[in-house]
């Protein structure tokens, strides 16, 4: 409401953004500033005629709101005996309405530095400053913005509820592709690709090696006696030199 003629006194029920700023429900902020998307946009009260032959066709709202009224408002709450915590400083953002935010939107607002969003007061503001009165807005924090994580600004995906669901049943979905790969190997491929190469190197386990049981051992020498075992043999360090190009690949 307007004091005498030298100010302008406004106050509003807002939404808080986020927690960051320890802005919390039924607080009172400070406006210091605003930001505008429907003034940025064209919807601006100023546009059209002067409002007298003496004002000014650019209004300055770097300074839109009083220091002076600010530190009174903060002196009066000490006074008073608020708790620290019942008032605060932000900055308003001012949406047009008659929806309320998306929770991009709320993002977007708050990324962009605003504490507490509403759907009035900047058009007031801006006539006010048109006319040459000082400003003092006080906020009402009445509640967080809807989808918006209290303190992080941030709402849990659909995704990342599903995986906290899943995780507890599922241990395969904590562990990734290439872990699972290098487990097979090692746990797996590995032991076979040594027991074929302890074949191919010719070593009997310990059992005499005759010429229908040869261990692959001195191929050349054995040829003779069993010859269809080197084939064999070389049949298997093959497929283990293979396996290996396979498991190289794949992990």
């Amino acid at each position: 409401m307007p004091v005498g003629t030298s100010a302008f006194v406004s106050s509003v029920f807002t939404y808080s953004l986020f927690n960051l700023l320890c802005i919390s429900d039924h607080a009172v902020v400070v406006v210091d500033d605003h930001i505008a998307l429907p003034l940025l946009a064209g919807l601006n009260p100023l546009l059209g005629p002067l409002s007298r032959p003496t004002a000014e066709r650019f209004v300055a709202l770097s300074d839109a709101y009083a220091r002076p009224l600010r530190l009174a408002a903060f002196r009066a709450a000490h006074t008073l005996g608020f708790p620290r915590a019942a008032l605060a400083e932000g900055t308003y953002a001012w949406v047009s309405g008659p929806t309320y935010e998306t929770r991009g939107e709320a993002r977007l607002l708050a990324g962009a530095g605003a504490s507490v969003v509403g759907m009035s007061t900047v058009p007031e503001v801006v006539a006010a400053r048109d006319e040459g009165l000082r400003v003092l807005v006080l906020s009402l924090v009445t509640n967080v913005v809807v989808g918006i994580e209290s303190g992080s600004g941030r709402r849990v995906s659909v995704r990342e509820e599903i995986d906290d669901e899943v995780r507890p049943s599922c241990w395969l979905c904590c562990v990734g592709e290439k872990t699972m790969v290098s487990v097979f190997f090692f746990g797996f491929c590995f032991p076979v690709l040594v027991f074929l190469e302890y074949l191919a190197r010719g070593k009997d386990f310990g059992t005499p090696a005759d010429s229908d049981g040869v261990a692959c051992g001195g191929l050349a020498g054995w040829e003779g006696q069993g010859g269809g075992h080197a084939e064999a043999c070389r049949a298997d360090h093959h497929f283990a030199i293979w396996l290996v190009v396979v498991i190289i690949e794949y992990t």
